[in-house]
């Protein structure tokens, strides 16, 4: 079953609304009673439009290498899928070999000289399968982690900034307590959901090509 692929980053709506949802926290647990009395809810709420244009750029106009280089800084390629079937081959990855056939891949594909090749061939595999449902909405996944775990990023460094500038206090301080915790947590999940992303490719691969051989198999006249 296929998907439409023109929304797969409509999403900014979700981001805007963590945001929010980390200043209130925030206001709240410095002070409880002045969030209340000064209806700091409506007031946050009001701010959505100001906040679409910087989570609309961060998402749409800073560059995806840029954003995988902050996942993946030990990599060459910034890519989980960056020498994917060398490590798959040499067993540092776990995976389940009754769902991936690695030898059926190679069959099929032949075998990359390079980790880049090796990527490359990946990308092709994926945009095979990117319409079908299981592989978009992993996709989707991915991405609003990852681009949340940018923007999460860029947050916490402005609010150092201030503090250099101004000084800390409670709210900054809360604020970036809480963006460094929230950018390890979804820099994990990030390479999680790009691991199971990769995976789940070969894995439709692999049925992919296995339905072909069942197929022609079948499809030989027996003499």
């Amino acid at each position: 079953m296929g998907v439409n692929m023109e929304d797969i980053k409509d999403y900014d709506d979700k981001l805007i609304y963590i945001i929010i949802f980390n200043v209130a926290f925030t206001l709240l647990i410095n002070d409880p009673s002045t969030f209340i009395e000064n209806n700091a809810i409506i007031s946050i709420i009001l701010t959505v439009p100001i906040l679409f244009l910087p989570i609309y750029v961060i998402t749409n106009i800073i560059p995806s290498e840029l954003k995988f280089k902050i996942l993946y800084p030990d990599n060459k390629k910034h890519r989980y899928a960056y020498g994917i079937f060398t490590r798959l081959k040499n067993n540092k990855l776990k995976y389940n070999k009754k769902l991936i056939d690695m030898d059926i891949i190679v069959t099929n594909h032949g075998i990359p000289k390079t980790k880049t090749k090796e990527d490359d061939l990946w990308y092709a595999i994926y945009n095979k399968h990117k319409y079908d449902t299981k592989i978009y909405q992993q996709h989707k996944q991915f991405l609003f982690c990852r681009d949340f775990t940018t923007i999460i990023l860029i947050i916490t460094i402005i609010f150092s900034i201030l503090s250099l500038k101004f000084g800390f206090n409670s709210f900054i301080k809360t604020m970036i307590e809480i963006g460094i915790c929230e950018f390890v947590i979804f820099w994990i999940l990030s390479r999680y959901k790009n691991k199971i992303l990769v995976l789940s490719v070969l894995q439709e691969e692999t049925e992919s090509l296995k339905k072909m051989e069942y197929k022609y198999s079948t499809s030989i006249p027996i003499l």
